[in-house]
Order: structure tokens, then C-alpha cells, then sequence
């Protein structure tokens, strides 16, 4: 069975993260001015896409390899670093 790589929501997902960093570096620095607006207009939807985009590669792996599997790889991505 081939598995398709969703490139775009990977993409979006990437470019959610570097709004992310883009977020805390506005918001923290230039909170007074317009750039400090513009940085919070983007967390509105930018948290909210993110999850969702997250959530849809969580139930993927729980798809394809099942619980196990999953539990397994996000002990490995989350608690071993």
C-alpha cells in the first residue's frame, strides 16, 4: 500500500510555525506599535489552523499504524529529547 505525503499541509504547517516564531518576536518587542497589531491578528486563526492541522496527521498515524504504533512514536518525539 503507497502512502501519500500530504506536501501542502506539510508546507502549511511549517509556515504556521515560522507566523509562530514571527508571533512572539512582534508581540514581545513592538507590542505599541502596528507591527504588535499585525502580530496579533495573526494568532487568531494561525493557533487554530495549526491544531487542526496537527490533529489531522495525529489521526493519520492513528490510521495507519494503529494505537500502538502511536503511542510508541510520540513517546519517542515527545519524552526522548
Amino acid at each position: 500500500m503507497s502512502q501519500i505525503r500530504y506536501h501542502s499541509l506539510d508546507a502549511a504547517r511549517g509556515l504556521l510555525m515560522m507566523l509562530g516564531v514571527y508571533f512572539h518576536i512582534i508581540v514581545f518587542h513592538y507590542e505599541g506599535s502596528w507591527l504588535g497589531l499585525l502580530g496579533w491578528s495573526s494568532h487568531y486563526f494561525r493557533m487554530h489552523t495549526f491544531f487542526l492541522i496537527s490533529g489531522f496527521f495525529s489521526a493519520l498515524v492513528l490510521n495507519r499504524k494503529g494505537h500502538y504504533e502511536m503511542l510508541h512514536n510520540r513517546f519517542k518525539r515527545i519524552f526522548m529529547p
